[in-house]
């Protein structure tokens, strides 16, 4: 099996960019040839199926006409139809921009929305999103979850007894992470209980402030590194307007963090029973889920065992596996 894989110089999301390169990775594996190309004319191959890994909060996949060969994309989400105005956009001056983009990118994914052959959505939410938003054919959507790389389990055994209490949070920089209400909810918190601190790493993230016990890390940090972000912090906080995955999360649950998260869209699918979920709309809830895991060593213990376990359901030995299925039925078909 052949497969043209578009791959951009520069991708939507950096999580997207671990999920395509692991995928690559673990189904070449099963034998498959990938060829990355970022302009289809490009290829002079004979090729089985072309895949687009990058369509992400609505905006349109890259193809624009039927090709002789399957096409498929995964979606990550169509946050820029799903949220509402004032969660997608940083400045008052941006409604007019968000407004025309959603008007332009409708007309072009009804165009499209013919031609491509099936969608991976990577959640039931973001299934849900593609058939409401973008009007896709439920039969035309596989649900594919994505999986957790073991590497964040080392040394989980230890983080129950860690004495410094950092509540740390990673996303990329963009309106629906939440930040400002985080920051809110973590002063309040922090009030009552003087010994936490919180560690935001947010690239792009436009102010450092210099707030009491916040530090704020705007630069990219490589893999590496965060690993042992993960493995040095106390507990996780994520309490994200919108998501159609959220691998923090899982992340998170492996390297033994209990985590605090969202009530709603993904997140709440993601994370099941296995995290303390708050309203990311209610700034009250959320200091109160920060000060109950800074308080009660044993609800905390609790959440730490269950999101260890509940993460190595997640594999992306799984999730390649069900991608290459997918792909056999699909030029099959």
């Amino acid at each position: 099996m052949k497969i043209a894989i578009y791959y951009p110089n520069k991708f939507p999301a950096f999580s997207i960019k671990i999920y395509t390169d692991i995928l690559i990775k673990e189904i070449a594996k099963m034998g498959v040839e990938f060829l990355k190309f970022n302009d289809f004319n490009s290829i002079n191959q004979k090729i089985d199926l072309i895949w687009d890994t990058q369509t992400g909060g609505g905006n349109p996949t890259f193809l624009d006409k039927k090709y002789d060969v399957p096409t498929v994309i995964t979606m990550h989400g169509a946050a820029l139809f799903a949220l509402p105005i004032k969660d997608n956009i940083y400045k008052i001056k941006s409604v007019l921009r968000i407004i025309y983009n959603q008007l332009k990118y409708k007309k072009i994914w009804n165009k499209k929305i013919n031609f491509i052959d099936k969608i991976i959505a990577v959640s039931e939410y973001g299934k849900y999103e593609a058939i409401k938003y973008l009007k896709f054919n439920e039969n035309k959507i596989t649900t594919i979850y994505h999986g957790v790389n073991q590497i964040f389990s080392k040394n989980n055994e230890n983080l129950i007894t860690k004495n410094e209490k950092i509540f740390l949070h990673i996303s990329q920089f963009q309106p629906k992470k939440n930040l400002k209400r985080l920051i809110n909810a973590f002063q309040i918190a922090n009030k009552k209980i003087s010994d936490i601190k919180l560690k935001i790493i947010c690239p792009g993230y436009p102010k450092v402030e210099k707030i009491e016990n916040i530090e704020i890390i705007n630069i990219y940090i490589d893999r590496e590194e965060i690993i042992e972000y993960y493995h040095n912090s106390y507990a996780f906080i994520f309490p994200s307007l919108h998501e159609t995955f959220g691998l923090p999360i899982l992340e998170a649950m492996a390297s033994g963090l209990p985590v605090i998260t969202s009530n709603s869209t993904a997140c709440r699918e993601v994370a099941g029973k296995n995290a303390l979920l708050v309203n990311p709309y209610n700034i009250l809830d959320i200091a109160e889920a920060i000060i109950k895991i800074s308080e009660n060593k044993s609800f905390y213990n609790q959440l730490s065992l269950a999101g260890i376990k509940h993460s190595q359901k997640y594999t992306w030995e799984k999730s390649a596996q069900e991608h290459y299925k997918l792909f056999k039925q699909i030029i099959k078909e």
